[in-house]
């Protein structure tokens, strides 16, 4: 919650997948995220600055990666 980013309004997980293709000890979790300002449109680069903070924090908190 720390480095939740300032436009950020829902994250909510919408699936998980487990199966030993992935790894025993792994998950994949797939979720969306909502983005909005009280005061302006956002930019592209608002939100992607917004979507990096939160993978990079996915990553530093818990070890995730994101599958591309």
């Amino acid at each position: 919650r720390a480095s939740r980013p300032e436009y950020l309004r829902d994250l909510r997980i919408v699936d998980v997948f487990t199966h030993e293709s992935i790894g025993k000890e792994r998950k994949s979790v797939a979720f969306s995220m909502s983005f909005q300002s009280s005061d302006h449109t956002l930019t592209d680069a608002e939100v992607n600055e917004s979507v990096d903070r939160v993978v990079k924090a996915l990553h530093d908190e818990l070890g995730a990666d994101l599958r591309t």
